[in-house]
């Protein structure tokens, strides 16, 4: 008599061979994803910080905006104190531009050390390194504009007007400062505005 073999044991380690495999093969898959989610993630969170250091201002206003009138219902100077941002980081005053705005008359103002056009005054209050041109942290400048000299007279700026301060620096947000010019004045005082 011929008598066949039992094979239900060889069918069972087949069966647990591609079981291990299958296995195996699923957790290289799930490695390799969780990996890449990983990746995706810190890249993710990489371009948000870069984004949110981009979209905040490198400047910050650092104490009282004062002008100084030059009759009863005009404005000579205004200036203000800037210091740099919470990042920290330090910005070039040369390349910072300055846009002054009325309800009239819109004038464009660049750095003292920059050629052409209307320029404003630097003066450091706090400085913590000699180069004066870059603005690092725990440093503080004034800024001074000459608004007669750019032609911002009786007819452009007057009580009541608001006045809009654009300070732009490269790379970052502009910072904005808004004021309204206050009743009252009299020539060749300094009045803070708010």
């Amino acid at each position: 008599m011929f008598r066949l073999r039992d094979e239900q044991a060889f069918t069972g380690l087949e069966a647990a061979i591609v079981l291990i495999s299958f296995i195996t093969v699923a957790a290289v898959f799930s490695y390799v994803v969780l990996n890449l989610g990983m990746s995706t993630t810190q890249k993710s969170q990489e371009t948000i910080y870069a984004g949110a250091g981009q979209a905040g201002s490198a400047l910050v206003l650092s104490g009282p905006v004062m002008i100084e009138s030059d009759s009863e219902n005009s404005v000579r100077t205004i200036s203000f104190y800037l210091q740099s941002g919470p990042e920290g980081s330090s910005v070039d005053m040369k390349k910072t531009v300055y846009l002054v705005s009325t309800k009239k008359k819109m004038q464009t103002f660049l750095d003292s050390s920059a050629p052409g056009g209307y320029r404003i005054s630097r003066f450091p209050v706090k400085s913590v390194s000699a180069n004066d041109d870059l603005l690092e942290s725990r440093e503080i400048i004034r800024i001074e504009i000459n608004l007669k000299e750019a032609g911002f007279d009786a007819n452009a700026l007057t009580t009541y007007d608001q006045i809009t301060i654009e300070v732009q620096s490269p790379a970052h947000a502009a910072l904005v400062i808004t004021r309204t010019i206050p009743p009252g004045m009299t020539g060749g005082n300094f009045y803070e505005i708010s």
